[in-house]
Parts: C-alpha cells; structure tokens; sequence
C-alpha cells in the first residue's frame, strides 16, 4: 500500500469495523426484518415449507450451489479485469479471496455498502492504491446496477403476466435517481464545489486524495471497451445469480418458466439493496412472495425458494468466513 494512502485506509478500516454505525440503527434494521419474517410465517403454511424442503432432490442442489459459487468468481474476475485495465493488479486468488470474505460479511450488515468497504480496506492493504480501489469499487458498482437495469427490462419484457404499473413507476423512479446520483459525482461542477469546500490547508491531504480518486474516474471512462466488457461481464453475473435460483426452485420440486425468474430475481436483488434490513433479511421473502405471486405462485412456494436462496448464498461463500477467522482482511 503507498504511504500516503496509510491514514485515509487506517480511516477505512475503522468506518468497516463499525466504530462510526449506529448500534442503535443496526438493531432497528434487525428488528425490521425479523419483523417481517415473523408477519410471513404467521400467516404461511409452515408444514408446507417443511414438506417441500424435506422432498428437495440433493443432486439439483448441489447444482445450484456450485452456480452461486461460480457467481461470486466471476465477480472477482470482473473486479479484477476493471483493475488490471488501469494499472497493476493483484492475482485472481486476492480478489476471489476478498469477495468471499466481504460478501460473508455483507450478509450481517445493512445494504451492500458495508461489504465494499471491507473490499476497498482489504485490496489497500496490498499493492493497489486507495484512489483506485475506491475507484474500481464504485465503476463495478454503476456497472453491476446498469446490468440489472437491463436484466429487469429483459424480465419485465418477457413476463409472463401484467406487471402492475405501480411496481414499473416505482423500478424506473429507482433507476432515475440512481443515475442522477451517479451524473451528480462524475460532474466537473461538483467536483469544483467540493474542492472549495476543502480549500482549508489543514484539509490538504484530503483534497489531494478526492484529487487522485477523480483521476481514476476520468481514466475509466477514457477506457470505453474495458467498460463494455465490464458491463458484459456484470450482465453475465446476473444472469448466473437467476439461473442459480432457478434451478434451485427446480430441486424444490417447483418447475416454474425460467422467465419468471428473469423478471423476480434481479428485482429482488435490488430491492435488497436498500438499507433499511440486515443483509436483506425479511426484505427478501416479502419481495419474493409479492413476485412471485403476481404469477399465481403460493405463498409456500415463494418463501420456500426464497428461503434457499438465502441459505445457499451464504453457502457459497463460507469459505470467506474462514478465510477472515484465519487472515481478517490481510493480504
């Protein structure tokens, strides 16, 4: 890591530890979606659920996982791609070790914000500067939620029943605004406002690393093909992600259209993406059962795959929770 990158990774590492989270926070967004949970499984069927788990084929199982697993690989290989196109990268092996890692952890923190910080944090404490990693994070992050973009129109094109109209405003206000952020960043104007507001000398070391983090902004975007493959490369995650689901719902005894899950999948990844839960949890059944059943679905059936989709995402990545009880975020 460079030298002077030390204090702002050392100020990182503290934001990923938690020290600056509100506990208080933390255990609203718990409750929140034990809350929900505990609404869905009053009125469920929970014999039903029992029954379909307990009839599951092991074999399609096991399928369905080595996908999730293939998933979190090739968001490594991505990530590392976005890397290598701008300056030295570390091996595949760091960045397949930091995904698994930080997606483990992402699974107990609010949104997906938490699981970047330890990705940055664990990337600086090796041989890529600050600047860059926060950099690469943020592209790949535009990048991953433009694929879903598409992959949610791809759904929503091929759906095999009408969408309610209200559930199109609301995916498209999402989009509107997530782009609209993104404008907001990459514009000269705020980059010239937010040097103003660092003029301070004491601020110097500050404004010089935003300064050096714009740099690998605009070398990003000079570099269009890396972009492209990025983004081709973030679709195809997606797609594993709702083929992994698919055929989990398969082993469940659920032979639902593969469309179907083309339209409720990427939908539901984004809705778990807001803040408001621990790692999704609650937010992902209700969304599921509400997708789902837009498709006649029962209700059983909906949490039952969503159920499985959660407990086979953190499958996938329990090599990351050794990996860190071993090596924390060292590279």
């Amino acid at each position: 890591m460079q030298p002077e990158n030390t204090e702002i990774a050392d100020q990182t590492a503290a934001l990923a530890t938690g020290n600056k989270t509100s506990s208080k926070a933390v255990w609203l967004r718990l409750a929140f979606g034990i809350g929900i949970l505990v609404a869905i499984f009053w009125v469920v069927d929970r014999q039903a659920i029992a029954k379909i788990f307990l009839e599951a084929n092991a074999l399609i199982l096991v399928v369905a996982l080595a996908v999730f697993i293939l998933e979190r690989v090739v968001s490594a290989a991505r990530w590392r791609m976005l890397i290598a196109g701008i300056g030295p990268a570390p091996p595949l092996s760091r960045f397949v070790s930091l995904i698994f890692t930080s997606t483990f952890l992402a699974f107990f923190l609010p949104g997906g914000v938490g699981g970047e910080i330890f990705r940055i944090y664990g990337l600086t404490r090796g041989t890529v500067e600050l600047s860059r990693a926060l950099a690469s994070v943020f592209v790949e992050r535009v990048l991953a939620l433009v694929a879903l973009g598409i992959l949610i129109l791809w759904g929503l094109a091929s759906s095999p029943f009408s969408t309610p109209a209200a559930l199109i405003y609301a995916i498209v206000l999402s989009f509107l605004a997530i782009g609209f952020a993104c404008a907001l960043i990459f514009s000269p104007s705020v980059r010239r406002f937010a040097n103003w507001l660092l003029r301070s000398p004491k601020l110097a070391k500050v404004r010089a690393g935003l300064d050096k983090l714009y740099e690998n902004f605009d070398v990003f975007l000079t570099h269009r093909k890396l972009l492209a493959w990025g983004l081709l490369a973030a679709i195809g995650f997606q797609l594993l992600r709702v083929v992994a689901v698919w055929i989990g719902a398969i082993a469940l005894g659920l032979n639902l259209p593969f469309e179907l899950f083309l339209y409720a999948v990427p939908i539901v990844n984004l809705v778990t993406q807001i803040p408001i839960s621990i790692g999704g949890l609650g937010l992902r059944e209700a969304s599921f059962a509400a997708l789902l059943g837009l498709a006649g679905v029962s209700l059983e059936a909906a949490i039952s795959i969503s159920l499985l989709t959660y407990a086979l995402s953190i499958l996938a990545v329990c090599p990351g929770a050794v990996t860190f009880a071993k090596r924390g975020l060292r590279a």
